[in-house]
């Protein structure tokens, strides 16, 4: 059976974020049943739930790294930075932060 260019992508991407997993830690990681698992590995179409699930576990795995990466430089950041330097930095986020709200706020007006 032929993949559709859709699952084929989520599946790279679900490797590329997951490399060299094997079926049972897929099965693990989007709750599907390792039979399932390999079906889908093997060229049968997924259901929209199943890459709802492919696609929630990149997503989660894609925050989780994004946040590490975030607070390991925030870490770098103080231990080099000058305070000047960081004060900079504390006023330029909560900028960003302000602005966020006030757009939130709009939206809801």
């Amino acid at each position: 059976m032929k993949k559709s260019k859709l699952q084929q992508r989520i599946l790279k991407d679900y490797y590329k974020t997951f490399p060299n997993q094997p079926i049972r830690e897929v099965a693990r990681t989007t709750s599907l049943h390792p039979s399932r698992v390999f079906r889908i590995l093997n060229g049968h179409e997924m259901k929209l739930s199943e890459y709802e699930l492919f696609e929630s576990a990149i997503l989660k795995k894609e925050d989780e790294k994004s946040h590490t990466d975030f607070f390991q430089l925030s870490r770098n950041c103080f231990q080099r930075l000058s305070i000047n330097k960081i004060n900079n930095l504390i006023e330029e986020m909560s900028f960003y932060l302000e602005n966020e709200s006030s757009q939130e706020i709009g939206v809801y007006a």
